[in-house]
């Protein structure tokens, strides 16, 4: 879904795409323990535990990038 959002409203400064594999939705926060419940969701939202956690540590460094860009540059407003 997020493919085609960003296909339908063109890009923009700033945005990048992670999509892994074998990761459910969404991807679950970073630092926080991933458990066979999938960390108390309370549906089904596929994915595997390896497949999370190699998620959270390379998107991560990503978002911390994103914020301190944003920040620095006021796209947070």
């Amino acid at each position: 879904m997020a493919k085609r959002i960003m296909a339908r409203r063109g890009p923009r400064i700033g945005d990048e795409l992670l999509s892994y594999d074998d990761v459910g939705h969404p991807i679950p926060y970073t630092y926080v323990p991933l458990g066979g419940d999938k960390g108390g969701e309370s549906f089904a939202v596929g994915g595997t535990l390896q497949g999370e956690a190699k998620a959270q540590r390379n998107a991560w460094p990503h978002i911390v990038a994103f914020l301190k860009k944003a920040a620095e540059h006021g796209l947070a407003k």
